[in-house]
């Protein structure tokens, strides 16, 4: 079904809780100067800043700013914030060029410790996140990349889980907080936080939820694997959960599907409310940029002006989004409004209209309609045409499919006649068809493999079984969930009994073995070998940041294949990847510059000197190493070195990545082992970095 146009092609995602209400009287430059004030005092921005400007964004009744502070050497604060001055993005720019604007590849080791970064991650949260909030930081899934250390975060209300989170970054060299962002944007807004007392006891909650619960044997395949598996997998996708204050069972995303074509909610100006300049606690430069919204036009007069423009056809449209933006070489404010015809499906009509928020003139316009649509085919009749359709055109495929309504495919408005094997569905062979009231196809698609093998039926656990294990991975918690409301287009926060977080990351059972069957999490893995000892202190200080392979055995004398360099390399990026991902780890390792394509050759050995070229040249090196006669290399066997490489091989030696095998040799022809890589990637780290 599809969403209100208005929602779906809305050019600006608007942030945070409903606003406080804002004195009729009082300017969109007093508005901003308070909201200014009360983020300066939050982030303990100072008055060093030589220019500020302020955009403001409007939806239904939520106001929210963003806000820049900078200076003359390209340095800026930039804060995204309710009107209230919550904060809910925050990034720092000290407008410095580093080796990461440059596209190069060139990690190094931190400075700043997991630890400090927890500690200067959870003073920024207690200082941005208000009353009934508090913050729990991802602290198994720390992100640590070239410049930045980083992890999410999950945002309790009241105590109780929520559907906001966010995300937190600080400066590996410094341990300063340089980017915050919570979710907000994407997955809540509304006004208030219900009270964390439920009604309903948890054990009545938990039944309810696990009543619904309905799982159906399915066969599934995945590239490279030699035959189609087992698995038990839930007959539904739908998101439920129980309302803890009356014990009723909701299906969140029926609820979306029936109020995302009903919402008429409605513009209203903001009411009585502070008051109050604060503009004396602000410094010149703020002054000067608030100065720049004196005279600009409202959101009501811009809308106003518009509706005297007949050739408009606003008539019947209401105003949805607003968003002030500031363009600093033109020195100009412009607003950028939405309108919708307040209609349903394919009636539904888009406005959007751009003018200069001084004089109201109009910039931009466009309007998106749609021609009325031929209904669809009752779903039975629709059924019955899909089946005479593959009998006629797939006549040797027809026998082996039935209609399917499982949750492996989600597509209601379309008929799905998937392949049986055995009596068990197969949704990966399937036919996909829709018509209109005519019996015209109105799409089809068709996915089939003849040669594929399938595992036996045989010793599968039982339904009851499977279920028990299901359920078992999923426990329910009482928690605030993000709910549709009838009457607003905002989601309403509601005290719920919902699945764990740990609990979503099932999405079925193995059928021959009984064991639940989860998604990956992010979380950096365990990086810990059998076969190292305290002396391999390079190997040990590479594994505690991540880096290295996720197999229990280091294997330090073992020779370095191509696929062991891709691999090694990537995890310093904090990206890993299995034998069966090896496409994926090759199509990462050339947008790094690992490699360039052309070259992949997996079980390739790669000699000491090709291992230093490929480092430095990932890293940017390469712009330098082609130059002859500047580079000198004192490695006794410097003679040996192949010429191509002989220039890296300087460099290498200069920065201290490679010091030679102990008789002052660099041996640039043999194998690298694993030990060897570790050292020089370890040494390459730990290069002074400007």
């Amino acid at each position: 079904m599809k969403k209100r146009i208005a929602l779906c092609l809305a050019l600006v995602m608007l942030l945070g809780m409903l606003p406080t209400a804002l004195a009729a009287e009082d300017t969109m430059s007093q508005q901003a100067a308070q909201v200014a004030a009360q983020v300066k005092q939050t982030l303990g921005i100072g008055d060093d800043y030589t220019a500020f400007h302020s955009e403001q964004q409007q939806y239904g009744q939520t106001v929210n700013w963003r806000m820049e502070w900078s200076r003359d050497d390209g340095s800026s604060i930039t804060v995204s914030c309710t009107d209230e001055g919550k904060v809910l993005e925050y990034n720092k720019d000290d407008g410095q060029n580093t080796g990461r604007d440059d596209g190069y590849y060139a990690p190094a080791l931190p400075k700043v410790t997991d630890e400090a970064f927890q500690k200067a991650a959870q003073d920024f949260l207690n200082k941005v996140l208000v009353a009934d909030e508090t913050a729990e930081l991802d602290a198994g899934g720390i992100y640590r990349g070239s410049e930045r250390i980083g992890c999410s975060f999950d945002i309790l209300l009241k105590g109780l889980p929520s559907p906001l989170g966010g995300s937190i970054y600080a400066d590996g060299e410094t341990g300063e907080i340089v980017s915050f962002w919570r979710s907000d944007i994407q997955e809540y807004q509304g006004a208030s936080i219900p009270a964390n007392t439920p009604a309903v006891a948890a054990a009545e909650g938990r039944d309810t939820l696990y009543s619904s619960d309905r799982l159906q044997l399915e066969y599934s395949w995945e590239e490279g694997q030699q035959q189609a598996t087992l698995r038990y997998v839930p007959y539904s996708q739908d998101i439920l959960v129980v309302d803890a204050q009356t014990g009723q069972l909701l299906n969140l995303n029926q609820l979306r599907e029936q109020y995302g074509t009903t919402n008429e909610s409605a513009h209203q100006d903001a009411g009585s409310g502070s008051g109050g300049s604060r503009k004396d606690n602000l410094t010149e430069a703020e002054l000067a940029g608030l100065q720049k919204l004196e005279n600009l036009l409202t959101v009501d007069q811009i809308e106003a002006k518009l509706r005297t423009m007949e050739e408009l056809g606003l008539e019947g449209y209401t105003r949805q989004e607003s968003s002030y933006r500031y363009d600093k070489e033109e020195d100009l404010y412009t607003c950028q409004l939405s309108f919708d015809n307040g209609k349903q499906e394919e009636e539904a009509s888009y406005l959007s209209v751009q003018v200069d928020a001084k004089t109201g003139g109009l910039l931009s316009f466009y309007r998106i309609s749609f021609q009325p649509e031929e209904e669809a085919m009752d779903a039975q009749q629709a059924q019955a045409k899909a089946k005479q359709f593959v009998e006629t055109y797939f006549p040797q495929q027809a026998g082996q499919v039935q209609l399917y309504e499982g949750a492996s495919l989600y597509d209601r408005d379309s008929v799905q006649l998937v392949r049986q094997q055995e009596g068990v569905p197969f949704p990966q062979n399937r036919f996909t068809l829709a018509f209109d009231a005519q019996g015209r196809l109105t799409d089809f698609s068709y996915i089939w493999q003849d040669d594929l093998a399938f595992a036996d039926t045989q010793d599968v656990v039982t339904p009851e079984a499977a279920l028990d294990a299901w359920q078992q991975a999923r426990p329910v918690e009482l928690g605030y969930a993000a709910v549709p409301a009838e009457d607003s287009q905002m989601d309403q926060l509601m005290l719920v009994y919902q699945f764990s977080s740990a609990g979503t990351r099932a999405y079925g059972v193995d059928a021959k073995t009984g064991e639940v069957l989860r998604y990956g999490s992010n979380q950096q893995p365990a990086i810990a070998y059998s076969d190292v000892t305290a002396a391999d202190t390079e190997i040990l200080a590479l594994a505690q940041l991540g880096i290295g392979f996720t197999a229990d055995r280091f294997e330090k004398t073992k020779g370095v294949t191509q696929a062991d360099m891709v691999l090694f390399l990537l995890s310093a990026n904090g990206e890993y990847y299995s034998a069966e991902e090896m496409d994926d780890a090759y199509d990462r390792a050339y947008y790094l510059g690992i490699l360039e394509r052309g070259q992949r050759q997996e079980d390739k050995p790669v000699t000491r000197a090709e291992l230093i070229k490929t480092i430095l040249d990932m890293a940017g090196y390469g712009r330098v190493a082609w130059i002859d006669g500047i580079f000198l290399c004192s490695f006794q066997d410097a003679g040996t070195i192949p010429a191509d490489y002989y220039n890296y091989a300087a460099i290498a030696q200069g920065m201290g990545m490679v010091q030679g095998n102990g008789v002052g040799q660099l041996s640039p022809n043999d194998q690298a082992t694993r030990q060897q890589m570790a050292i020089m990637l370890y040494n390459f780290m730990n290069r002074e970095v400007q």
